[in-house]
């Protein structure tokens, strides 16, 4: 719970002298004590990689019971695929209750895709999968999330995407170029970046402990901006 994370945290710190190392320290201790789920290993033979990278969304809530499948059948994935191959984004909403990873940017996000509801999991733009359940439920979902990951790794990318980021006094900037492959329709397109810290270990009242991926901040409108535009923010 909060009470146990928070005096952990403070003996670690006093018996160390900083909270270096922490996040691994608990990453270490947990093993086995938090719910998780261990997907069985590709065989490196069967990957065929076209160059299309996957966005996986997920809408969750570290106060939210039936997230924990969700949350747990995401971190499969992030197991199972390679960074070029999936990028998973988390989504905090205040469902049913508020808590610290709930920021603008997501309830903005959540507004676009009418996502009122957590879990809910959109691949590549695509239908949501509404539910989730209990820790058990993980691999039924992990299952359901990679039929729709896979189905869209086989396709050929459509564009080639590059980016650069730039931390300087406080202020984070990103630069992006977006070049159209031959034949694929631009005309729409929209740029969007946004700020995820990698991983945050906060102890939800839904067991979860560790959060990866999460949302913080936007560096761009929620509608996106027109492909070659530059933007900066503020963290």
């Amino acid at each position: 719970g909060q009470q146990g994370y928070v005096a952990f945290a403070q003996t670690f710190a006093k018996l160390r002298g900083n909270e270096a190392g922490l996040l691994a320290e608990l990453e270490d201790r947990a093993d086995g004590r938090v719910p998780s789920f261990q997907p069985i290993p590709r065989d490196p033979a069967t990957i065929k990689k076209t160059g299309r990278t996957v966005l996986v969304e997920l809408f969750t809530g570290a106060m939210c019971p039936p997230c924990v499948a969700a949350d747990v059948g995401c971190d499969g994935l992030a197991q199972l695929y390679e960074d070029d191959e999936v990028v998973i984004v988390q989504w905090h909403l205040p469902v049913p209750q508020p808590e610290p990873m709930v920021a603008p940017v997501s309830l903005e996000r959540a507004e676009h895709y009418n996502a009122s509801s957590t879990p809910t999991v959109v691949i590549a733009g695509g239908e949501p999968i509404v539910g989730g359940g209990k820790v058990d439920a993980a691999p039924d979902m992990f299952r359901r999330y990679r039929e729709v990951v896979d189905a869209q790794l086989l396709e050929a990318p459509q564009a080639k995407i590059e980016a650069v980021a730039d931390y300087k006094g406080g202020t984070v900037r990103v630069s992006t170029a977006v070049v159209p492959i031959a034949g694929a329709k631009s005309e729409r397109w929209r740029v969007h970046a946004v700020l995820v810290e990698s991983m945050v270990a906060f102890p939800g009242g839904n067991g979860m402990l560790f959060h990866h991926g999460v949302a913080r901040s936007a560096f761009t409108p929620p509608s996106g901006v027109p492909m070659g535009q530059a933007t900066s923010a503020q963290p």
